[in-house]
């Protein structure tokens, strides 16, 4: 390049530099990201009440959040179809379904909704106190709680959590390619930009 004359060399040699910065600044970024969540899995071992905090804000995040507790919904509501099924009470039935739960902000929630049933309070407005469950599932509730059907009812949440979180994993699945499309042109644009633009430009130069 030096032999050809102009700065064709220097130019490639800059944008090559500033290229292996940003993959070098998107590979820390990751490897942090790979790193926090074993850590804050840790911490919530040890912690609970942090665990708590931090699935309830996951559970609340855009796009994952909708998917977490349609999924989370669907466990609960499997599960409570069938112990009521085998007539276990619903206290009971609602204190073995939280087992089944991931997510510890919704399980949290459902050992609260227990609780304020073995206190005396009605099955719909302890759901409703909790804003980690879905409107579908507590309205459902409550009309399970009014005709005496709580089998019945389960099993239509059930069906319609299966078909949500099918929905919810195709959008996303659609939204994951557009994505890895996009990053993709961008590699691309960056090194058409960085390196074939100044080759080219040389090329030029020599004519």
């Amino acid at each position: 390049f030096a032999g050809f004359g102009g700065d064709a060399s220097a130019t490639i040699r800059s944008n090559m530099a500033a290229i292996k910065g940003f993959i070098g600044g998107i590979s820390a970024l990751i490897a942090v990201l790979a790193i926090s969540f074993p850590a804050a899995h840790l911490v919530g071992k040890r912690n609970p009440s942090f665990r708590v905090s931090l699935e309830r804000a996951l559970i609340r995040a855009p796009l994952v959040g909708g998917f977490i507790a349609s999924w989370e919904t669907l466990s609960f509501a499997f599960a409570m179809e069938t112990l009521a099924a085998g007539g276990v009470p619903v206290e009971d039935a609602i204190e073995e379904a939280s087992l089944v739960v991931g997510n510890a902000s919704y399980r949290d929630a459902l050992i609260k909704v227990r609780e304020e049933l073995m206190k005396g309070g009605s099955l719909a407005s302890a759901f409703s106190g909790h804003a980690v469950f879905p409107d579908y599932l507590k309205q459902w509730v409550a009309i399970g709680e009014r005709s005496g059907k709580t089998e019945r009812v389960f099993a239509q949440i059930r069906t319609y959590y299966q078909a949500e979180v099918d929905r919810r994993s195709q959008r996303l699945m659609t939204l994951v390619e557009p994505a890895l499309i996009a990053l993709i042109g961008v590699f691309l644009l960056i090194m058409v930009v960085g390196i074939v633009i100044p080759l080219f430009s040389m090329y030029g130069s020599m004519l």
